[in-house]
């Protein structure tokens, strides 16, 4: 992973804004269809607001640990409808998941020992997944 947060060069640093950094269904409260609450703010950090966009492409956008192109196009078009992103932060989203997954890569090793089989089947599938963005981004 070191390797890979080598070709990483964008600077993610930029429009910075409050990030809840765990935006997934479990966390959010559902009316039919809409999305009428969030739960769980404990993790809420400063970082650039790209950064829930790349969490939620993480999210939704992927088949096993291949990206789907179409769905990351079509939940971006949804979204830029309502909070248009600048080139320069579409561009940061594939290196913030790379970042992610890596700092997620190393929570799970480092409780490798509590349950290995679980956490060894993260720890591959999140390789998988960040050597494929990097192939993106090449």
């Amino acid at each position: 992973f070191k390797d890979c947060l080598k070709d990483v060069s964008i600077n993610l640093e930029t429009g910075l804004l409050a990030n809840h950094t765990d935006f997934h269904q479990g966390n959010l409260l559902f009316d039919g269809n809409e999305v009428v609450g969030i739960l769980d703010f404990e993790s809420v950090i400063v970082s650039p607001r790209v950064r829930d966009i790349a969490y939620a492409v993480k999210q939704y956008c992927f088949n096993k640990s291949k990206l789907s192109k179409s769905k990351m196009k079509n939940l971006l078009r949804e979204y830029q409808k309502i909070n248009p992103l600048s080139k320069k932060e579409i561009a940061m989203i594939l290196p913030f998941i790379i970042r992610d997954s890596c700092v997620v890569f190393w929570w799970f090793y480092s409780e490798l020992k509590k349950s290995k089989h679980k956490q060894y089947l993260y720890l591959k599938s999140s390789s998988e997944r960040v050597k494929g963005l990097l192939r993106e981004i090449k």
